[in-house]
């Protein structure tokens, strides 16, 4: 499948006041990820492109970006899902967060909120010997 990627570029260190676009032409398997399209033109084309990605299996949340218009993550988002022979996918950094290079959003707003608001469980009294267990009756207030 040929598409053209149009990606969203910001690099700090340089003199230009503000983001600007770039396009690569790919040659992908239309069953590959996004995230697959630019690990290639990172590792092939451009080595400048900056992203970030870890589990690359839609687990952990950080290729998380803006395609076509829509916030998702480019390891589970399939070329033909979002484009056809030949179209154009614009691919641009999350859109609620500061920009520290290309695709890379700086975290740290999210982070404080989290923990500010704690969303997790906080046992009470003394560590146990093993792994923690959440009962049923512990767990009724969540629902």
């Amino acid at each position: 499948m040929h598409t053209t990627l149009r990606i969203r570029r910001f690099n700090p260190e340089h003199d230009r006041p503000s983001s600007y676009f770039q396009e690569y032409d790919l040659e992908i398997d239309p069953s590959d990820s996004v995230l697959d399209g630019l690990i290639k033109i990172r590792e092939t084309v451009d080595d400048s492109l900056t992203l970030r990605c870890s589990c690359r299996g839609a687990i952990c949340g950080s290729c998380g970006m803006q395609i076509n218009g829509h916030a998702t993550l480019a390891c589970k988002t399939k070329f033909i899902s979002v484009a056809s022979e030949g179209e154009t996918i614009q691919v641009e950094p999350m859109k609620n967060m500061p920009v520290i290079k290309d695709l890379v959003t700086d975290m740290a707003p999210f982070w404080s909120k989290i923990r500010q608001i704690q969303p997790w469980l906080q046992p009470q009294g003394l560590p146990p010997t093993a792994e923690y267990t959440a009962s049923p009756e512990s767990m009724s207030h969540l629902s």
